[in-house]
């Protein structure tokens, strides 16, 4: 392979993100277009690690496409630098047009450092692809897109005429509930109202039945088990029943008022609009509308925690209610949206006080195991990869 020929792919789908929530995420990377080795550097932060996936597509050089398609370090030659990365995943699926990898680059003054040797190689039939997942395009193969399972009924517009303060999901949340909070700042009213909208769209159906509102006027309905909801304390970590919110939500509402499991899955809803809203003021320069309010995005990582160790206890009590898709579909639409989100406002105090800390917990902590397992069991390795990092 000649040196015009290095180095190009196209058509294929790229997904990267730092295993440090303190390094910022990469910017987005046009996969319509060949992409190189120096657009990564130029892409990501120097001295950080990156999660690099990607599902290829049609494999092509300066001189057209490839009759036999081969990935191997020649495509990477300008990689340069001590083999400080590793190759984590490699599936070559035979027949089914798809060819699968992940990587971990890290960047670093000399360029970027990569683990490939120089016999390495993965073969097969490629296709070409979509977009980035998460915005619209398929997933990496054996991934799970919850937008491909949830069902979702509509939410009718009820109009809103306040302030959003450059946050859409505000107004959006806002705009789709007929009961609204309005006396406290944008985080609050948008927590506080999307109980309200929960509550209206089940109160719909006879069903014993929850909701999560994914936006833009759609909503699941998620049919509750039977377990007990007490049931989830027994799975969660130590640290986490030190957290801020486990003796109010997990201990006290639970003894006194609330028996529903997916009561803890509503509670997460309302601090996943926290979060979101607080990240969308930060884009908008807005988060001044917050005042003295800090941590807002901590709620959201700890749920996040409490939902894990729901899905451990039902497998446990309740096994076949795990096989419930809208369920499955809701638990990965928080858990993703909680995820980039908080690593979006990592580091920034109005946001993020414990999230970060909360996140490596999830993804490291011998505490966690038997939950990341769970979870790693049923939503499968290549999710959990792609949004948990583990």
């Amino acid at each position: 392979m000649s040196d015009s020929q290095k180095n190009l792919l196209t058509g294929f789908r790229l997904l990267i993100e730092p295993l440090d929530p303190a390094c910022p995420r990469a910017t987005k990377v046009d996969a319509t277009r060949a992409w190189t080795a120096s657009n990564f550097t130029q892409s990501v932060a120097q001295g950080c690690d990156y999660s690099i996936g990607l599902e290829l597509g049609e494999m092509s050089s300066a001189q057209g496409a490839s009759s036999s398609p081969v990935l191997s370090a020649a495509y990477f030659s300008n990689i340069k630098g001590p083999r400080d990365a590793e190759i984590l995943r490699r599936d070559a699926i035979a027949g089914r047009a798809q060819v699968s990898i992940k990587i971990m680059l890290r960047v670093t003054q000399a360029g970027v450092a990569a683990g490939f040797g120089s016999d390495t190689s993965l073969q097969g039939d490629v296709t070409p692809q979509g977009d980035l997942p998460g915005n619209g395009g398929q997933m990496l193969a054996g991934d799970f897109d919850w937008r491909a399972v949830l069902q979702t009924v509509d939410v009718p517009v009820a109009g809103w005429n306040g302030n959003d303060h450059g946050s859409a999901f505000y107004r959006d949340i806002m705009s789709h509930a007929s009961r609204k909070n309005t006396s406290d700042s944008p985080t609050t009213n948008a927590h506080e109202t999307q109980h309200f909208l929960n509550s209206e769209v089940r109160n719909k159906t006879s069903a014993h039945d929850n909701t999560v509102y994914v936006g833009d006027g759609k909503a699941g309905l998620v049919p509750e088990p039977r377990m007990h909801a007490r049931e989830v304390r027994n799975f969660v970590s130590p640290t986490m029943k030190r957290a801020s919110r486990y003796e109010l939500y997990v201990i006290r509402q639970i003894d006194t008022s609330w028996s529903e499991v997916l009561y803890l899955f509503d509670e997460w809803s309302g601090y996943r609009a926290d979060l979101r809203v607080a990240v969308e003021l930060m884009r908008a320069g807005k988060l001044g509308v917050l005042g003295n309010e800090v941590c807002v995005g901590d709620g959201a990582v700890e749920f996040l925690h409490y939902g894990a160790a729901a899905v451990a206890a039902l497998k446990e009590k309740e096994p076949a209610y795990l096989e419930d898709q809208q369920f499955k579909a809701a638990f990965a639409l928080l858990a993703e949206e909680t995820v980039n989100y908080s690593r979006e406002g990592a580091g920034n105090r109005t946001i993020d006080c414990e999230s970060s800390r909360y996140l490596e917990l999830f993804r490291s902590s011998p505490e966690v195991e038997r939950n990341r397992q769970v979870i790693r069991d049923w939503l499968g390795p290549v999710w959990t990869a792609r949004v948990l990092g583990y």
